[in-house]
């Protein structure tokens, strides 16, 4: 079905022939698709660094990889948010302080990481925010609603 071929003799049309096979005939997937084209993109990138292809020899240069779906976020809906909250309040010995943190946690939408670093200094009552150090050592600052904050 696929005729051997030198690498040096790969047409850009060859691999427009082999990703459309993919798709078409073997039903891969976008992220399937893009794992295949990463690998011959790497190997093609090999053959330019050994020197055994010249760089503007290289098919898989033109080669973009397919737009993967991005799935939907999953989040809570009211009834589950307050089913979170009325739960921390059972089978625990600290009650308030694991029903503060889930309200903390459904107010802010913060990470462990960020929940984890945060120090009552980045809160202000006054102007009703918290001040979050994320991924990156990112600052977010969130307003905080009545909720949250009394």
């Amino acid at each position: 079905m696929w005729e051997q071929v030198e690498p040096e003799k790969v047409t850009i049309a060859q691999f427009r022939r082999y990703i459309s096979y993919l798709k078409n005939e073997r039903d891969n997937k976008p992220a399937t698709r893009n794992v295949k084209v990463s690998v011959l993109k790497s190997y093609y990138q090999f053959l330019v660094l050994t020197e055994y292809l010249e760089e503007e020899d290289n098919p898989a240069l033109y080669i973009r990889k397919a737009k993967e779906a991005k799935p939907l976020p999953v989040y809570l809906t009211l009834e589950g948010s307050q089913a979170l909250l009325q739960a921390s309040l059972v089978n625990t010995s600290m009650p308030q302080r694991d029903y503060a943190m889930m309200r903390f946690f459904l107010t802010t939408a913060c990470r462990m990481a960020e929940f984890l670093g945060f120090v009552l200094d980045n809160l202000d009552l006054e102007d009703n925010s918290v001040r979050l150090l994320g991924k990156g050592n990112k600052e977010r600052i969130i307003p905080l609603t009545t909720a949250a904050s009394g």
